[in-house]
């Protein structure tokens, strides 16, 4: 059996381990709540879409996978599990198909920001990377704050050889996620 191993030393160890175990007890738990949902109204879309999202947190992709095509077979309108959807495809390195995915979502939100950087993603692994940033740019025009997307970004700038341009990526998503973290204090 494979054993998990916690990153620090002395207290910080610990607690690194508690947050982890316990991050992992509250999703066991979130999905027993969405199987019990399912049980009750198998055509709660709801439950379906975060059954599937907590399936990806414990990286049980197919399962996950599964659970967003449940959803989408219940209501094929729906953006999140569309884009959902991509997310896992794109884990599961199948980047033609997350791109179809995202592109769904796009088409019945286009002011979702998610997939545009999903699809970003996608292309990026497929080593398209002019056509990523065009992606990540629209994520970031749609949500200037979204520190994944100015990452990304910041790779495919890199990908392209404009390292200057990379770095200024990179430092817009630090300085947006160091806003954060100082808010969450």
């Amino acid at each position: 059996m494979d054993k998990l191993s916690f990153s620090g030393n002395g207290p910080d160890l610990i607690k690194n381990k508690e947050d982890i175990l316990q991050t992992i007890d509250e999703y066991k738990e979130a999905l027993k709540d969405c199987n019990t949902k399912i049980e009750n109204n198998p055509e709660d879309i709801d439950a379906w879409v975060n059954k599937g999202t907590i399936l990806f947190l414990l990286e049980k992709y197919d399962e996950a996978l599964e659970a967003s095509n449940k959803a989408l077979e219940i209501n094929p309108d729906d953006a999140m599990a569309w884009n959902n959807k991509g997310t896992i495809l794109n884990v599961l390195e199948r980047y033609d198909e997350a791109i179809e995915a995202c592109e769904h979502a796009i088409h019945l939100t286009p002011d979702y920001a998610d997939p545009w950087n999903n699809k970003g993603n996608a292309l990026t692994h497929l080593e398209k990377y002019d056509e990523a940033l065009i992606a990540f740019n629209k994520a970031i025009q749609i949500d200037p704050r979204y520190a994944d997307a100015w990452n990304n970004k910041g790779f495919a700038l890199n990908f392209l050889g404009r390292h200057d341009e990379a770095l200024k990526a990179f430092d817009t998503a630090i300085e947006i996620e160091t806003e954060f973290a100082e808010t969450e204090q």
